[in-house]
C-alpha cells in the first residue's frame, strides 16, 4: 500500500496542484530517476491522482505504487496528440511497466520511391515523410526480403540506385537482359508506361490481386493487338506469377473485404501477438510480434497497447480488426486518428 505520508509522495501531491484537467501524457519515475511507466489521459489531473489512492485494487497499479518516486507530464492539445506522444515516449524510454513491442525501432518496411520519375522498390528500417510510399511494418527482415524478391521477380522495375533520367543512354544491366527490368536507363520506356507498373506493385502490396489480375489481362491484350509482343510477353509472365501466388492462398470469404484478425498468448512478462491479414477475402499474410512488460497487465491492456503501437506505425489499415475481446471504447482515440 502506498504511504501517503512519505516525503516523495507529499512532493508529488504538491506538484499535482499545478496539473490541469487538460489531455496529455504522464511519466512515472523511480528513485533512480528512471521512467518506469508512461500513460495518457483525456484529463491528466484525475488520471494521475488515481495512482495515489491507497485503496487501489488493480494489481499493476499496486505494483507501480511501490516504486513511484517522481512525476513528469506533457500537456497536449487533444487526445489524438496524447496518443501519438505516448507511443513515442514508450519507444524512447521502454518503461518496465508498459506493454511494449520488442525491438520496435527495427521493424522493416517496403518503400516505393514515387518521388522519382522512375521509382524503385526496396526495404528500409525507418519511415520518413519524404514523398515516398511505405508498406509495413513487417515482423522481421526475412519477411520483407521475401516480399521484395517476389516483387522483383514479378514486376520489371529498375533495381539500380542511379538518378534518372540522364542525358546519355546508359549501358544495360543483367536484369534488362533477363527481362527483369524495363530499361528506363536506356530510355526504352515512357514515364507513363513505367508508372502503370508501379501502380501494379501498389495494388500487389495492398492485397488487391484480383484488381491487378484484371488490369494485366487488359494490358496484355492491348499490347497483343498493337503487335508489341515482347511487352505482352512480359505482362504474361507477371500474370503467371500472380496466378501461382493466388492458387496457394486460402479463400476465407469470397468477395470479402480487408480484415486483420488479432490473437495473443502470454507467459510471465513476455508474450506474442499474431496478426492474420485478410485482403479481398483471401488470407494474405501472418505477422508475429514479441511483447515485453506483460507482468500484471490485463488482456485488455495488452491488446490496447499493442494496437496503438502497431497501427500508429502501419502505413495501410484494414476496414475491420477482429479481436478476442471487446475493447472498442478503449481504442476510440486510435480509431478517430486512423479515420
Amino acid at each position: 500500500m502506498i504511504n501517503l505520508e512519505a516525503e516523495h509522495i507529499r512532493l508529488i501531491r504538491e506538484k499535482l496542484k499545478n496539473l490541469s484537467h487538460s489531455p496529455g501524457c504522464y511519466l512515472w519515475k523511480n528513485k533512480e530517476n528512471e521512467v518506469i511507466y508512461v500513460g495518457k489521459a483525456l484529463k491528466l489531473s484525475e488520471r494521475v491522482r488515481s495512482y495515489l489512492n491507497p485503496r487501489q485494487s488493480d494489481a499493476k497499479t499496486k505494483a507501480l505504487q511501490e516504486e513511484i518516486y517522481d512525476l513528469d507530464w506533457v500537456i497536449t492539445n487533444n487526445e489524438e496528440e496524447a496518443l501519438i506522444l505516448e507511443a513515442t515516449l514508450i519507444k524512447k524510454y521502454s518503461p518496465r511497466f508498459n506493454v511494449r513491442l520488442k525491438d520496435d525501432k527495427r521493424y522493416p518496411y517496403i518503400c516505393i520511391s514515387i518521388d522519382e520519375m522512375f521509382p524503385r522498390v526496396y526495404t528500409v528500417r525507418k519511415v520518413k515523410h519524404d514523398g515516398k510510399r511505405y508498406f509495413g511494418p513487417f515482423s522481421d527482415g526475412k519477411a520483407s526480403r521475401d516480399v521484395l524478391k517476389l516483387i522483383q521477380k514479378t514486376f520489371p522495375l529498375r533495381k539500380t540506385n542511379i538518378k534518372l533520367p540522364q542525358e546519355k543512354v546508359l549501358r544495360p544491366c543483367l536484369n534488362f537482359h533477363i527481362k527483369r527490368c524495363l530499361g528506363p536507363c536506356q530510355k526504352n520506356i515512357s514515364q507513363e508506361e513505367y508508372s502503370k507498373v508501379v501502380e501494379q506493385v501498389v495494388h500487389f502490396l495492398e492485397g488487391k490481386k484480383d484488381v491487378l489480375e484484371k488490369e494485366l489481362e487488359v494490358q496484355m491484350m492491348l499490347y497483343s493487338e498493337k503487335m508489341e509482343f515482347e511487352k505482352a510477353a512480359l505482362i504474361r509472365d507477371s500474370l503467371d506469377n500472380i496466378r501461382r501466388i493466388r492458387q496457394k492462398q486460402t479463400v476465407i470469404n469470397p468477395g470479402g473485404g480487408n480484415e486483420d484478425i488479432v490473437a495473443y498468448a502470454r507467459k510471465d512478462d513476455e508474450g506474442q501477438i499474431v496478426i492474420f491479414e485478410i485482403r479481398s477475402g483471401i488470407f494474405e499474410d501472418k505477422k508475429t510480434f514479441a511483447l515485453n512488460g506483460l507482468n500484471h497487465a490485463s488482456a485488455r491492456e495488452i491488446l490496447v497497447s499493442f494496437l496503438e503501437q502497431y497501427y500508429l506505425q502501419a502505413q495501410t489499415y484494414p476496414e475491420r480488426i477482429i479481436l478476442p475481446i471487446l475493447i472498442k471504447n478503449d481504442v476510440e482515440p486510435l480509431l478517430n486518428y486512423l479515420g
